[in-house]
């Protein structure tokens, strides 16, 4: 019994030690990447407080746009171990997602060529706030003693009110600022990030990670449907390459007039910038609503056809090459699988804007 009491009483020591000696880096002002306007009000939302207000107006479902998917702050140190510490406004338990991408962040490691992922911290149903070591020196051997970079990917689908991060006392700790042009997606809740199983794992988050291009995820679960407003607010970013993936949202009505105020919009002010357009899934499971992605497909392919007679510049990502029903979660949503087909696909376009 004394043994056990010793034993307990050095694993406390050690752990409010290990405490003692974190050094916590408040992210309430520190630089987010991922977002279309750097001067957010909240850090941790991807919209404008203006730009919010006129989303709402056209469609109540964009109070996701304060959801900080795509969001990720990118930072080097040369920490052996690295804690998180965030609070949610609330954290639900939806049908599509999970824990780990509604609430939970996750972290990724460059490693001489590519991103490493290293672990994802989840939140515990229904704590708001938590906090969790995701790097361990005792795991993390082959790389101690390094400054390293890395990228810590925020909540998709829940807002985040507090962010730490928690390193090693005496590590050194850069903000690293992606400023370049960026890849501009905007659609649904396909790419807001339903149903990857972390955040890191969404399509757009996917092309980041293999490409190292600056990507902004505009998508916004239950709506995204291209209305006019939302068309206004993309036209002020300048982006490298413009995506769009609404029309699993789009009433069949609205998508003719709605792609031509976009593209006759955006044209305006980006003549040349590349347009990539993603034709809509197919819905196997329900066929008398597959009718509707069928009309929009049509509509989007005419359109098409006849802008590419003079412009060079836009692409499109047929329905047949986005995923299959079989790579969902849902029939609809695409899971881990789905969604790497989804960034294969674009990627393969990406490669033909670029070369």
């Amino acid at each position: 019994m004394k043994i056990l009491f010793i034993i307990i009483l050095l694993s406390l020591t050690i752990c409010i030690y290990a405490q003692n000696n974190t050094r916590w880096i408040d992210c309430k002002n520190v630089y987010i990447n991922g977002k279309a306007f750097p001067d957010t009000e909240n850090n941790f939302s991807r919209v404008r407080d203006k730009d919010l207000k006129l989303l709402l107006t056209a469609d109540g479902a964009y109070n996701r746009a304060t959801n900080p998917a795509g969001l990720h702050i990118d930072f080097k140190t040369n920490s052996n171990n690295i804690h998180v510490k965030w609070s949610l406004d609330q954290l639900r338990v939806e049908g599509y997602t999970n824990i780990n991408t509604q609430g939970g962040l996750d972290l990724y490691m460059w490693d001489k060529n590519y991103w490493k992922f290293l672990g994802n911290a989840s939140p515990f149903y229904p704590n708001l706030d938590n906090q969790i070591q995701i790097v361990d020196e005792n795991y993390f051997t082959l790389y101690k003693n390094q400054e390293h970079l890395y990228s810590l990917n925020l909540p998709t689908h829940e807002n985040v009110t507090a962010l730490e991060i928690g390193i090693d006392e005496d590590a050194s700790f850069e903000v690293v600022k992606n400023l370049e042009k960026p890849i501009f997606i905007y659609g649904t809740s396909i790419t807001h990030g339903a149903c990857a199983s972390r955040p890191g794992l969404n399509w757009p988050a996917q092309v980041r990670y293999r490409t190292g291009e600056n990507v902004i995820n505009w998508g916004f679960g239950g709506s995204g449907r291209l209305e006019k407003v939302a068309t206004d607010i993309i036209c002020q970013t300048d982006p490298k390459i413009m995506v769009l993936e609404p029309f699993a949202n789009m009433p069949t009505e609205f998508a003719k007039e709605r792609l031509i105020y976009f593209y006759t919009k955006f044209r305006e002010g980006h003549p040349v910038t590349p347009i990539v357009f993603i034709e809509q899934q197919p819905i196997i499971h329900i066929t008398t609503t597959q009718k509707e992605p069928i009309k929009k497909n049509i509509i989007m392919r005419e359109l098409f056809k006849e802008w590419s007679i003079s412009d060079k510049n836009i692409y499109k990502i047929k329905s047949e090459d986005t995923y299959s029903d079989q790579y969902t979660s849902d029939t609809i949503h695409p899971n881990d699988i789905g969604m790497s087909i989804m960034a294969d696909n674009f990627i393969k376009v990406y490669k033909k804007i670029i070369k």
